[in-house]
């Protein structure tokens, strides 16, 4: 009688292994691509590692980093594989995050991987495409800060480049500068062909850099794009510290047979002792003349921060307020600024 219940049971789990896997989930593979860049379609294959009966439909669904919702297209059927093309144009910020999802013939869906795939996508990092400078315009764009690749802690992060061109071939109020696809040009001090933006703190990863010129007419006339990547850690420690830079610039321009040469060099320093912050900045060029608006700059400033959200501040010299586009934008101010903010009550004069 036990050989028997045995003998049963035996039969019982043979059978079960070659049932029809019909109902079975499919299995996948796929590698993230390497070295891609934006200039580029990006194409993803998923590979079928099993048979499974019928084809199943793929789609892939993917976003760029930082984006809330997800688009998804189709996946083409070859061989074993299925295969999509993106345009490298899709992800700005230089990170691309995808999943793929499935049906198959019998009606079963899943996803790819398996777990929370929204959540846990494959990530997929994007190198700048390389745009060429637009020869015929003589307008040249140089990085001063950070430089291509570089890995710098997360609130030391100071965006700088120099524009070479006549002044005649770049309307520098259409700027426009992109930080992971974020148009922060209203953030960004614009002077004289020196262009710099430098936020309080980044998050950490890697980030896309992209810079456009444009001239009076509204055409491009150069662009510059490159990544560099933040590092987890804080330069500050402990209730007090500072930090600084200073770069010096000297070119010789040759247009037309009319010969400059330029010079130019600035500082900034910043600081802290615990609550209050203060930091100071100078920029002194060759072109400075009594005959036309000031090119030099000047500029101290001071905050004291109650808690994160009150604060005063006295600002003096050169800076740029930022106003409501109606009101007061993008304008240089040479003078003093002074306010603080309590709650909802907020001062600026």
């Amino acid at each position: 009688m036990k050989v028997t219940k045995y003998t049963i049971v035996l039969l019982m789990l043979f059978g079960v292994s070659v049932l029809p896997a019909g109902n079975s989930a499919p299995l996948f593979y796929h590698e993230v691509p390497q070295g891609v860049v934006q200039d580029d379609y990006i194409e993803l294959e998923v590979m079928l590692s099993s048979l499974s009966p019928g084809d199943p439909e793929v789609q892939v669904f993917y976003r760029d980093a930082g984006d809330s919702r997800f688009k998804s297209v189709r996946m083409k059927r070859e061989g074993f594989s299925f295969i999509a093309q993106l345009p490298g144009k899709s992800f700005p910020s230089g990170q691309a995050e995808y999943y793929f999802a499935y049906e198959t013939p019998t009606g079963a869906i899943g996803t790819y991987p398996a777990e929370n795939a929204e959540f846990n996508p494959f990530r997929m990092h994007i190198s700048p495409g390389t745009y060429e400078q637009q020869e015929e315009t003589g307008v040249e764009i140089l990085i001063l800060s950070p430089d291509p690749g570089d890995q710098i802690a997360m609130d030391e992060i100071m965006v700088a480049a120099s524009v070479i061109a006549d002044e005649a071939e770049v309307d520098y109020p259409r700027t426009r500068l992109l930080i992971d696809g974020v148009n922060v040009t209203s953030l960004t001090t614009i002077e004289n062909g020196l262009i710099t933006f430098s936020p309080d703190q980044i998050r950490e990863g890697m980030h896309n850099i992209e810079l456009q010129l444009y001239n009076k007419a509204g055409s491009m006339v150069a662009s510059k794009e490159w990544s560099f990547r933040t590092r987890p850690g804080s330069s500050y420690s402990g209730a007090s510290s500072y930090r600084g830079s200073v770069y010096l610039e000297d070119r010789f321009q040759d247009i037309a047979k009319v010969n400059n040469n330029y010079f130019r060099s600035g500082v900034n320093f910043s600081g802290k002792y615990n609550n209050l912050q203060y930091g100071a900045r100078l920029v002194v060029s060759s072109e400075e003349e009594a005959t036309r608006q000031p090119v030099n700059r000047y500029e101290g400033r001071l905050r004291y921060n109650f808690s994160e959200k009150n604060n005063v501040y006295l600002n003096g010299g050169d800076f740029t307020p930022y106003f409501n586009p109606f009101v007061f934008q993008d304008k240089r101010i040479r003078g003093l600024q002074v306010g603080g903010a309590y709650g909802f009550f907020k001062l600026d004069f």
